[in-house]
């Protein structure tokens, strides 16, 4: 009887010892595997979400451009017309523009999509201050006077301020 039971022990044990190495052994391989796996699926995420995360940052500063008012007035003054005319045509073309590229926020980081919004309240809101602050009788010159001399008077341009942010942000994908 014990003649029995050593010779099972004697095939017990090592079949224990083998089935206990290779657990282990294949346990490592399939974890390792799945490493492997998802650092590649990473990678490929990466690539693919990329260039439309660079696209997203590219629409964003063109967005801050087209708001400033160097660029905002030329496009949008036509001669002739009345100061609240061009007034309302320069908040609404802000609004709508923002509008636009409101898709962008899915592909940047919130500090970026945060610059953006402030950028845009800023001038939204000194564009407004000009308008309120020029003459009664003033036409499109002293709108245009004003929101030059509110420009100043902010020193940091906001949308200059939100393009460093986005710049920041932007690097920080290529870190």
């Amino acid at each position: 009887m014990q003649e029995l039971i050593f010779d099972l022990l004697k095939i017990a044990i090592p079949g224990l010892i083998i089935y206990v190495t290779v657990d282990s052994l294949l346990r490592r391989h399939f974890q390792n595997e799945a490493g492997i796996r998802a650092t590649k699926a990473k990678e490929d995420q990466r690539g693919t979400l990329l260039p439309i995360q660079l696209q997203a940052y590219e629409r964003l500063m063109l967005y801050l451009e087209r708001i400033a008012p160097e660029n905002l007035f030329p496009r949008l003054h036509e001669p002739g017309i009345p100061v609240g005319a061009l007034h309302m045509q320069v908040i609404a073309s802000i609004q709508q523009e923002f509008e636009h590229n409101l898709s962008q926020k899915l592909y940047v980081t919130e500090e970026a999509w945060k610059a953006t919004l402030q950028a845009k309240d800023d001038m939204t809101a000194m564009y407004q201050a000009a308008f309120k602050k020029m003459p009664q009788t003033g036409g499109v010159a002293d709108y245009i006077q004003e929101t030059q001399n509110l420009m100043e008077e902010f020193g940091v341009h906001p949308t200059q301020l939100a393009a460093l942010v986005l710049k920041d942000q932007l690097n920080g994908l290529f870190r």
